[in-house]
């Protein structure tokens, strides 16, 4: 009954609000002053069917009265939302006048004004929406330009999810999560799941429990998670409480809930549809896979943002005094020596390029308020003025911030982060320029430790004097001369490396039913990698992985597999691979599959007989995969029983997750190339035949280029590279012929 009677009593207020006169705003805003809402205290007699009635007002930034910031999604709360409509808007009254809200922000006042306590002392509220005039341009850039303020000031933030149409099961299971301590999970952050017995004695469900897990996917589902503006509203905020419908918690609760569901691999299997496709025996096209797995995750984004927020406020309240581990990351990724705007702008801009918003250039602008509170004192409070004019589109605003890195510090750094799909790039922009407008991720090349030097190390500093502040300058050369702007095109001194001579497998094609193809190229080569002196095998694995596991450098997995029980994860993988498509149940029976298995089988072998490495396996029998894997003597394999190969097997598969893991960043829309002149490269999955790999002084990773319109010297940029062995200056010396080339 009582729901009947508030739905009929609020379709009675609506048409009296159509019926009452619109609101206007009476006086513009400047960068002075804001407008704050307050509720107008419902009747006792009211029985929770009134709508919200508001005041609004206007105050100085600098006396500001206690009031709560509302951060919210302006459309649906949910992709799959049902009773939203696309502009649908009810009116809510504002010192008498009717003012439309989207359904959404209607659902959030609802919910407020019933649990406002009208006896404390912070009374008023801040709803852009609502408190910036949308209409007027100018007072729109203004506001924006004070956002930081408007949030860092506010005694707490409220975010709002959406309503909560999920059962009490999904409030118990949040609830469980934040009940185990968050140190608990923090081991397996970066690891395999723990086993069913950690998630059992927690009354937890088990990460292949989908059904279990449902409620914590739904609840991640909200686009809120996804929104460009609410990660400055989350860095600057006091106090944050999340409310989805009448259930809220605390930030904190957020960050645990988070990182409990990225211990369960939540989203992870969605990681490359392509990829779990061809686990299931599926072919398809790998090369038309180019999304991100972490741009459609908002279960890692929202622990990121966690982790970014706790960053940004440590290094508030210690001035930068004690290690900075946020100003390291900038400086990697912009090649700035110093704490300037412009670096810190486009490294958030970088690293949250995930985030969605309405209106492109706001993946900018949205990002300005968290600039203003980390540059020197002496800097200019922002390195670019937000303006909304039709005359200044997103190409514009993007070209601007990247010339003005450039310019600034006169490196190229900054290109290594970005590995946009030529094809899916906005066509008036330089292909140097990232197109912020495109939910993409961070290319993780980046954060290898230590920093590649492929440009030799006497060409630019050291990671250690980056990260410290030092001054960068080359040989008493200013860095800038090396690098010009012209227009849209980039000139910078570089030298050719090699060319792509043919592809290599992409992530897909590791794991595929054709999962051994990449042995016909490999076996090809020399026995023996002359860039590093390794086998051929050995330089090709670590290849995939950049040479880098767990972000650390060189991967510091033995080579050696002298030690059966523990296998080396390569080595491990290829046995993996070789029992799930050994011909028999759950694999290809047919004569052309087992002709292909023997096929691959036979190439393998031949990698093996001359890997000095230890990491490949032969294959001529079943009795001699046996011993393999059990580590039993042929004559002994023989008569091994099913079930300690059963758990061999298994004890396999765990040693191979290890590879595959280190895979999750390194082979992220890139694939494996071989060069004309023997080198084998990690590059962009978009790379092509004929591209040329070139390092420039002013970049400390090789980048791949793609000639334009068959220019001498001009080219359009494809992305970055590791090149196993000349990642540290190997291929510079001072016979090095460095011409100017442009890049468009």
């Amino acid at each position: 009954m009582g729901g009947v009677l508030s739905t009929v009593v609020a379709a009675i207020v609506g048409r009296l609000c159509r019926q009452t006169p619109r609101f206007t705003y009476h006086h513009p805003l400047d960068d002075a002053s804001i407008r704050l809402l307050r509720f107008q205290q419902p009747r006792w007699y009211t029985f929770r069917l009134t709508r919200p009635t508001l005041s609004i007002g206007a105050c100085s930034i600098d006396s500001l009265p206690k009031y709560v910031a509302l951060s919210y999604t302006w459309g649906p709360p949910r992709k799959d939302a049902t009773g939203y409509s696309p502009g649908d808007t009810a009116p809510v009254l504002i010192d008498g006048r009717a003012f439309p809200v989207s359904r959404n922000l209607n659902d959030a006042l609802d919910t407020l004004y019933w649990a406002w306590d009208f006896n404390d002392d912070v009374q008023h509220l801040w709803i852009d929406a609502i408190c910036i005039n949308q209409d007027d341009e100018t007072e729109r850039a203004t506001q924006v330009s004070i956002m930081d303020r408007i949030y860092k000031r506010a005694s707490s933030t409220c975010v709002w999810l959406g309503k909560n149409d999920s059962s009490w099961e999904a409030r118990r299971l949040i609830r469980r999560i934040t009940n185990v301590p968050a140190e608990e999970f923090a081991p397996y952050h970066h690891q395999c799941p723990p086993p069913d017995s950690f998630w059992h004695s927690r009354q937890l469900p088990c990460p292949d429990d989908e059904a279990g897990w449902a409620p914590i996917r739904r609840f991640f589902n909200n686009r809120w998670f996804g929104r460009a503006w609410v990660i400055q509203e989350v860095m600057l905020s006091r106090n944050i409480y999340v409310f989805w419908g009448s259930f809220w918690m605390r930030w904190d609760d957020l960050g645990h809930l988070a990182l409990a569901a990225r211990v369960a691999r939540l989203g992870e299997l969605d990681v490359l549809p392509a990829l779990m496709q061809r686990l299931s025996g599926v072919e398809v096209e790998s090369e038309s896979e180019t999304q991100d797995w972490a741009v459609h995750d908002p279960v890692v984004n929202t622990f990121h943002l966690w982790l970014h927020r706790h960053q940004y406020q440590q290094r508030m309240e210690d001035a930068g005094k004690s290690a900075d581990s946020m100003a390291q990351e900038m400086r990697a990724i912009t090649g700035g020596a110093s704490n300037s705007p412009i670096c810190w702008l486009v490294y958030f801009c970088l690293t949250h390029r995930w985030a969605e918003a309405s209106d492109p250039r706001d993946k900018v602008f949205g990002l300005l308020g968290l600039v203003t509170h980390l540059v020197d004192e002496d800097s200019d409070r922002l390195p670019i003025t937000p303006t909304y004019s039709a005359d200044f589109t997103h190409t514009q605003l993007y070209t601007q911030a990247m010339e003005r890195l450039v310019q600034e510090t006169g490196s190229l750094a900054v290109l290594v982060a970005i590995n946009d799909p030529p094809s899916l790039r906005h066509p008036s922009l330089p292909s140097w320029v990232p197109d912020l407008s495109r939910l993409h991720g961070l290319d993780l090349m980046w954060s290898i430790r230590p920093r590649f030097q492929a440009n030799g190390s006497h060409h630019s500093l050291s990671s250690d004097a980056l990260e410290s502040g030092g001054s960068r300058e080359t040989d008493g050369t200013p860095a800038m001369e090396c690098v010009g702007i012209e227009g849209k095109c980039l000139h910078a001194k570089g030298t050719v490396i090699t060319t792509v001579g043919s592809l290599g497998p992409s992530a897909s094609d590791f794991f595929g039913p054709s999962w051994y193809s990449w042995a016909d190229q490999l076996v090809q080569l020399d026995p023996v990698y002359s860039a590093t002196k390794e086998s051929r095998v050995e330089a090709f694995w670590r290849t995939i992985l950049m040479n880098s596991v767990a972000k650390k450098y060189p991967a510091a997995w033995s080579t050696k597999s002298s030690n059966t029980d523990t296998p080396h994860p390569f080595r491990a993988y290829i046995l993996q691979s070789m029992s799930r498509s050994f011909p028999g149940q759950g694999s290809d029976t047919s004569e052309n599959g087992k002709d292909g298995f023997r096929r691959g089988t036979e190439t393998l072998n031949r990698l093996a007989e001359s890997d000095f490495s230890g990491c490949m396996p032969t294959f001529n029998s079943l009795v001699e995969f046996v011993s393999q894997v059990t580590g039993s003597s042929m004559e002994d394999a023989k008569t091994v029983p099913e079930e300690n190969v059963a758990a061999a097997l298994i004890a396999i598969i765990d040693r191979a997750a290890d590879f595959v893991m280190g895979m999750d960043g390194s082979m992220v829309n890139r694939r494996i190339v071989f060069s004309t002149d023997g080198y084998i490269a990690n590059v962009p999955l978009w790379t092509e035949e004929r591209d040329k790999i070139c390092i420039f002084q002013s970049c400390p990773c090789p980048l791949v280029l793609r000639s334009h319109d068959g220019e001498p010297g001009c080219y359009t940029l494809v992305g970055s590279a590791y090149v196993h062995g000349i990642m540290f200056g190997e291929a510079i010396d001072d016979t090095t012929r460095w011409d100017i080339m442009s890049v468009i």
